[in-house]
């Protein structure tokens, strides 16, 4: 596939939740934010930066995405329900126009079922319609999603695959309190993947 790069909306969206946590864990320290906060924020931060004539929308039925519109076979752990509904999608212009960017966004903290089913739900996407890119957008509050990034805080480079599904780990974007000591450091991160 070669390295492509992620746009820039996406770069300012996910540096821009890191640090965005960091406000929240000192309003709230012990309640850790809900999937529903995380997916808000990146959507008011890629709208900022979206540039026009692209069309941002939220909470968009997966079975009006495919072409046809229905959900490949290959995937059966994505679990397409009735209802199954992609977190943000992104088209190039208004109107029924192919999808742009598909995006899930999920806590690393969720259980990794749950990732892998996001992941295969963006392979499926990605097999109906390939000029289409998924991404899967990880968020970690205070701590390193060792599954997508290093012990140095650095994404892992790479072609990887997790239950039949390809991906690429982009970047990890963080903000720290300290970096003076890399076990000890308390981190939020926010990572950009690639399904392939």
């Amino acid at each position: 596939m070669g390295s492509r790069k992620h746009p820039k909306w996406a770069q300012k969206a996910l540096q821009g939740i890191a640090y965005w946590i960091g406000h929240q864990r000192c309003l709230y320290r012990d309640y850790p934010l809900a999937e529903a906060a995380l997916v808000a924020e990146i959507c008011n931060l890629i709208y900022t930066h979206l540039q026009k004539p692209r069309v941002l929308s939220c909470e968009v039925q997966y079975a009006d995405l495919f072409k046809p519109k229905i959900p490949p076979t290959r995937f059966p752990n994505a679990g397409f329900g009735k209802y199954s509904r992609a977190d943000l999608v992104i088209y190039p212009t208004k109107g029924k126009a192919c999808p742009e960017f598909v995006i899930e966004v999920k806590r690393a903290t969720a259980p990794r079922k749950l990732i892998s089913r996001d992941l295969a739900r963006l392979a499926a996407i990605k097999k109906s319609r390939p000029a289409t890119r998924a991404f899967l957008f990880i968020v970690a509050e205070d701590y390193r999603p060792a599954m997508f990034v290093g012990d140095n805080g650095a994404a892992l480079s790479g072609k990887r695959e997790r239950d039949g599904v390809y991906y690429r780990v982009l970047r990890a974007y963080k903000a720290a309190w300290s970096y003076s000591n890399k076990d000890k450091v308390k981190c939020n991160y926010a990572c950009v993947i690639e399904v392939l």
